[in-house]
């Protein structure tokens, strides 16, 4: 099986969080509307984004008995971020970053079924990772030059009786990071990172009947900070923040705890409810500093990677019913809650809680349509309360609802030939709101009323 993708996007970046002083910076954050507003324009003019992915895998099968079955994959990605800041003259068409990502991975695993209770997996990983600054840009790279390689295995045993399922597994990986960058003194360093990570977990599933399920999974990870945790040190471009890594950041240690209880009836309705607690050593996060920094790019937040002990804690619910054999019902919500036990304060920039719900209804299927169908949905998000004081530039954004409506068909062409179309309109009735984690929302309203139109052919 070989499988190729390309994805290309161009995105612009809010021009009022590209300003040039401090006293513009703080007029920015006070008045509540664009520092910079321009008559409406499809042009996607700086600060912007050129981005390009594209991935290229491989599959391999073999099965050398009726028990067992053996896989290789192989993939290659290849990402090329241009971001291109407000510049004048013939730096204008210049990026201000410009970075080459190139990943590759090799997999290898075994899936073997020892008894008809028994199942187990079995695997060995491989991955090299290139990240290229291109040259000419005439500023210091967000993030440096680096040579990823990382290995690993791993082995998971699964047992089945008539009502219980238990599952273990471990997996240990090796990862060493070569980093070549210049210093502000304009000498060239080469830092190294190597680390030794084991991850554990436990579980067991219990079936009460046909339609009941209850989970339980305890696991214990480790993990090591990565490149921009480490090394960061400009303008994130994307976000309008300065980030600022630490080059003394150690693996984060946690034991992860979720219970899960589920329910199913065909055709009439489902639920699962999900719990989960997860306290952290050493937890690495962004933590946004009080101050901004005054550069000649300009005055930008600053966000500084850092870590401390934390405890995460939360529940997820989704469901559905069906009203009628062609109306459905569905309903989800999170809740999350992070505490700095280092402090003995509340997290910063965690998510708010949200519900979201919508009502679809299908219509039957015609001779060239099917499984065509409407929906309308509302989100709610509520406003973060459980924010450290004075630990942001502003303070959370208020609670606010969001109107949606899509509608879908599928149009088969021919034998395993379908179009599929799909019109979707978020944010309906154009509400004014700002989202709590994105960094813009110091300066501007989140996008109003946004359509889309998709249209798929599966051959």
């Amino acid at each position: 099986e070989l499988n190729y993708s390309l994805f290309h996007t161009e995105l612009g970046i809010l021009r009022s969080a590209h300003i040039g002083n401090k006293t513009d910076f703080d007029l920015a954050l006070a008045r509540g509307e664009p520092f910079y507003q321009d008559p409406f324009s499809y042009a996607i003019n700086s600060p912007r984004q050129d981005l390009t992915h594209q991935l290229l895998k491989s599959r391999l099968q073999y099965h050398p008995s009726a028990k067992g079955t053996l896989e290789l994959v192989y993939s290659i990605q290849n990402n090329q971020r241009l971001e291109y800041d407000v510049r004048r003259g013939d730096a204008k068409n210049v990026a201000a970053n410009n970075l080459n990502l190139s990943t590759q991975t090799l997999d290898l695993t075994a899936r073997w079924n020892h008894s008809p209770k028994w199942n187990a997996e079995y695997g060995i990983s491989g991955l090299l990772q290139i990240n290229s600054n291109i040259p000419g840009t005439g500023i210091r790279p967000l993030l440096p030059n680096y040579n990823r390689y990382q290995g690993g295995a791993f082995m998971v045993q699964e047992y089945h009786t008539s009502r219980w399922i238990w599952e273990a597994g471990i997996r240990y990986d090796r990862e060493y990071t070569l980093v070549q960058k210049f210093n502000f003194s304009n000498q060239l360093i080469r830092p190294e990172f190597s680390f030794n990570n084991l991850a554990a977990s436990a579980g067991a599933t219990y079936s009460f009947n046909r339609h009941w399920q209850l989970s339980n999974l305890l696991a214990y990870a480790y993990r090591p900070p990565h490149v921009n945790e480490l090394m960061s040190e400009g303008l994130h471009h994307g976000a309008a923040t300065i980030e600022v890594g630490d080059s003394s950041l150690v693996p984060e240690r946690s034991l992860n705890w979720s219970t899960t209880l589920s329910a199913n009836y065909p055709n009439a309705w489902k639920m699962e409810l999900t719990a989960y607690l997860n306290p952290f050593q050493n937890y690495i996060y962004l933590n946004p500093q009080q101050e901004p920094r005054i550069t000649i790019r300009g005055t930008f937040p600053v966000q500084q990677y850092t870590q401390d002990h934390v405890l995460l804690a939360g529940a997820d619910l989704q469901g559905s019913i069906f009203l009628t054999t062609k109306l459905e019902y569905s309903l989800s919500g999170t809740y999350v809650r992070g505490i700095n036990r280092s402090d003995d304060d509340d997290l910063v920039l965690m998510p708010p809680p949200q519900l979201n719900h919508s009502i679809h209804y299908y219509f039957r299927d015609f001779t060239l349509l099917k499984n065509s169908f409407i929906s309308v949905s509302q989100k709610l998000v509520a406003r973060q309360v459980h924010s450290p004081r004075d630990a942001d530039l502003a303070p959370p954004p208020d609670a606010y609802s969001l109107l949606g409506l899509s509608m879908g068909t599928e149009l088969p062409a021919s034998d395993n030939r379908t179009f599929t179309f799909s019109l979707g309109v978020q944010n309906l009735l154009n509400t004014p709101y700002r989202d709590y984690l994105n960094r813009f929302r110091y300066y501007a309203d989140q996008t109003g009323v946004n359509l889309q139109l998709k249209i798929k052919y599966e051959f």
